[in-house]
């Protein structure tokens, strides 16, 4: 009910709101293994280190959930870094970023994926973020002040695009 078949030629949306809404639903951000670290990394030192590890990454790897939200909807701010990465790049990132695992006092969360599919990425200078869509469904599961946060990427991201394409 939220797209329509086109003729030879693929399909297109049709109700962007109610899909969006119905991937938020059935979305289950506890399948990521969570970790939390502490760097005495900050700032500027915390992006370049950040930007080095991405040349490793070969795109697995991006700034998620809150931290994705700061750079696609400026209003949004949280102190601590999230990022998605996956598994197999963790001892790489650990060193990069000079982080050690912590069980509280975390700087750094990290979401390990399930799958692949978070790393559809919106690109950018250094360390890409997760695109807009992944961003709203992973704020709107995070609890805390993600729901406000997703609001801000529908309303300031998300809807702009989905207007100017003509789909609301």
């Amino acid at each position: 009910g939220y797209i329509q078949e086109l003729d030879h030629r693929g399909f297109k949306v049709t109700d962007p709101l109610g899909l969006l809404d119905a991937w938020r639903k059935a979305y289950r951000f506890k399948k990521h293994r969570r970790q939390g670290y502490f760097t005495l990394l900050q700032g500027q030192r915390l992006s370049e280190a950040l930007n080095r590890f991405e040349s490793y990454t070969a795109g697995h790897a991006a700034y998620a959930v809150f931290s994705a939200a700061e750079r696609q909807a400026p209003a949004v701010r949280q102190p601590k870094t999230w990022l998605y990465v996956a598994p197999e790049l963790e001892e790489r990132f650990r060193t990069e970023v000079e982080a050690k695992p912590v069980d509280s006092g975390e700087n750094l969360v990290v979401l390990f994926p399930a799958d692949n599919h978070v790393f559809y990425l919106e690109e950018g200078d250094g360390l890409p973020s997760t695109n807009p869509v992944q961003t709203y469904v992973d704020l709107s599961s995070v609890g805390s002040r993600g729901e406000e946060a997703a609001q801000a990427i529908l309303h300031q991201s998300l809807k702009p695009v989905w207007h100017h394409y003509g789909l609301i």
